[in-house]
């Protein structure tokens, strides 16, 4: 094994939904991921794109999340793959959100009670 290379930085862990980030509902069991790959790496400033696994309670759909270089390529793609249309599939495609959670500080007390 190469130790020169580090699986822990993007995309290796999955997806991390961020203003760079395209959310796919609903792809069919019928279009494969060769099928996205080749259509997305046509986008400008593609970079990777993860699939769900396939829910046997819904048909066998899947989910997808297209991750880009930069928020504006990601703006561009959105507008595309809005007219995208793979063996007669529109796509529904939704722009992921960076969300920010406030840190909660709580104090805690500790009572000992000698019995």
């Amino acid at each position: 094994m190469d130790a020169s290379l580090d699986i822990t930085g993007a995309p290796f862990f999955g997806f991390d939904p961020n203003s760079q980030t395209l959310f796919v509902k609903s792809i069919p069991k019928m279009i494969s991921r060769w099928d996205l790959t080749e259509a997305f790496e046509k986008l400008t400033g593609f970079v990777s794109l993860s699939l769900s696994e396939p829910f046997k309670s819904q048909e066998f759909i899947r989910y997808g999340w297209i991750l880009f270089d930069t928020e504006g390529n990601c703006n561009k793609a959105f507008e595309y793959l809005k007219t995208l249309n793979i063996k007669g599939y529109a796509f529904n495609v939704v722009k992921s959100r960076s969300q920010t959670k406030s840190v909660k500080v709580s104090d805690l007390i500790y009572v000992i009670i000698n019995i």
